[in-house]
């Protein structure tokens, strides 16, 4: 089985599935008048998919507004450890990737394995 995690878009869906978090974060917020963070999860599938997909739910409030996040898995657990631990490691990987392209001006990184575009850098 391939595990996999990552950002499920944004849609009128989605955000109906989990609008109970949403409201409570907003709620939160205006009592306390600081960053609000709500873990939940829904089941969800798009019009694509063969099958429905557990979804955690970050629901994040801030005096910016209202700022939530969806993650596509299949992985088991806790949804804010796979939030915080999986998906968000995951995209400050991708991050020191783009670092590095960038600030060396890498632009042979076109190999699928990590090795390979080490070695291209030398």
């Amino acid at each position: 089985m391939f595990i996999t995690s990552s950002g499920c878009a944004r849609n009128a869906r989605v955000q109906t599935l989990a609008q109970g978090w949403i409201e409570q974060s907003e709620k939160d917020f205006a009592q306390k008048k600081e960053k609000q963070r709500l873990f939940g999860e829904i089941h969800y599938a798009a019009d694509t998919w063969d099958k429905e997909r557990r979804v955690p739910v970050k629901a994040g409030h801030t005096d910016r507004g209202s700022n939530p996040r969806f993650v596509g898995t299949n992985l088991e657990g806790d949804a804010q450890k796979l939030y915080d631990q999986v998906h968000c490691a995951r995209g400050k990987m991708e991050n020191r990737i783009k670092e590095q392209q960038l600030g060396l001006f890498v632009d042979r990184t076109s190999c699928c394995g990590g090795w390979a575009n080490q070695f291209r850098l030398l």
